[in-house]
């Protein structure tokens, strides 16, 4: 069953038409999907192996960090 779970999350994550990237409090980029990487003009290993702050403007850094503490109510 968790195996189950597990590739049916994986699917949706990579298979989804929005764009998805999973970073951790430092702004490492954990894991992006395919459509991410369409959209910043990269390819999925390259935003792995960098940090949200790099691929975001600067100017959209406070937005950023706006909706970060919002979604996890910080």
């Amino acid at each position: 069953m968790l195996q189950q779970s597990a590739n049916i999350y994986e699917s949706f994550f990579d298979n989804s038409l929005e764009g998805i990237i999973i970073f951790d409090d430092k702004g490492k980029i954990i894991n992006a999907n395919a459509m991410a990487g369409k959209l910043f003009g990269l390819k999925r290993n390259d935003l792995t192996q960098g940090t949200i702050n790099e691929i975001i403007g600067e100017k959209y850094h406070p937005v950023l960090w706006e909706i970060c503490t919002q979604a996890l109510n910080w």
